[in-house]
């Protein structure tokens, strides 16, 4: 034990707790505050030091032995990837920290999901704006933060997401631009560090009208008597089938026009197209634009529930 005397009324006495005072070895000590009057202990205290004065047997300091202890090295190169370590993959005095991370939470890019507050399965008539509609979006953010998102249609930059959350979310944009045609919408997510991921594509479905029905053998064929058909918008693939009912009428079906080659099949599955006679027509859409018809009328019949497909 040494004693230090203060100029007022304390005695520090430094205790060497454990340690052989002639092998050379660093001692472990503590301070004890004594009260020199009458010798008793009257507080314990710690020793203000810095880090880099506490040594170890290594005779690396603190700081080194922490990072030592707390750091990997290994040339010996990983023989699999495991979560974010890629096969193949050295050490270099990585903190486990850091490994840790890249096990756990390998670089990933973000997820996205683009919906809109239309019906996609149906269809809708060509021309027939149905702007405005509103797309939603939802995206669960990767390793960085989100930059930018965009909205595109048919492949052509649109917009822009305003005030998405930058570590994902869900967010909206309202497209007011026409939509009367075919259309395939997708958005398109751009991270901090330039990955780029696109969403779902959103198709909306648009067909001229084929119209169909029955007509006496000697009606003039126009614009309103096609129109007065009924109206399939519909259809798939081109393809378009209908029961008829008539009596001594006659078949007819106008579709937009195509060079390709026209089936008329019957119930049967007989393609009876030589029965019909084939003529065009002008037709104004719902976007007042004229556009080529051509139209099948049968010979005249008598029939109920006749099943008929057009392929065209």
């Amino acid at each position: 034990m040494i004693n230090f005397t203060d100029y007022k009324h304390y005695t520090y006495e430094l205790s060497i707790l454990d340690g052989d005072a002639t092998a050379g070895k660093l001692r472990k000590v503590r301070v004890n505050i004594i009260d020199k009057n009458t010798g008793e202990c009257i507080e314990e205290v710690d020793v203000l030091t810095s880090a880099d004065a506490v040594i170890f047997d290594s005779n690396r300091t603190l700081p080194q032995e922490l990072k030592y202890q707390l750091s990997y090295t290994n040339s010996k190169r990983t023989t699999a990837t495991v979560g974010g370590v890629k096969k193949g993959s050295t050490f270099v005095d990585m903190s486990f920290k850091d490994i840790f991370e890249k096990l756990f939470y390998p670089e990933s890019d973000a997820e996205c999901e683009l919906d809109v507050d239309i019906d996609t399965s149906i269809t809708y008539e060509h021309g027939h704006n149905i702007s405005p509609i509103t797309f939603d979006l939802s995206v669960l953010v990767g390793t960085n933060n989100i930059k930018t998102i965009k909205l595109f249609r048919d492949g052509v930059e649109e917009g822009t997401f305003k005030n998405f959350p930058a570590n994902g979310g869900t967010g909206y944009y309202t497209y007011t631009g026409k939509i009367d045609k075919t259309s395939e919408f997708f958005a398109r997510v751009e991270d901090l560090k330039g990955g780029v991921v696109e969403s779902n594509t959103i198709k909306i479905n648009f067909n001229r009208p084929v119209y169909h029905g029955t007509i006496a053998e000697d009606t003039t064929i126009t614009e309103s008597t096609i129109k007065a058909l009924s109206k399939d918008i519909s259809y798939i693939d081109e393809e378009v089938m209908h029961e008829f009912t008539c009596n001594s009428k006659c078949f007819i079906f106008a579709y937009p026009h195509t060079e390709d080659p026209v089936k008329v099949v019957d119930q049967n599955g007989l393609v009876i197209t030589n029965s019909f006679t084939k003529s065009s027509i002008t037709i104004t859409g719902a976007d007042s634009v004229p556009a080529m018809y051509d139209v099948l009328k049968s010979n005249k019949t008598t029939q109920t529930n006749f099943g008929l497909t057009l392929l065209f």
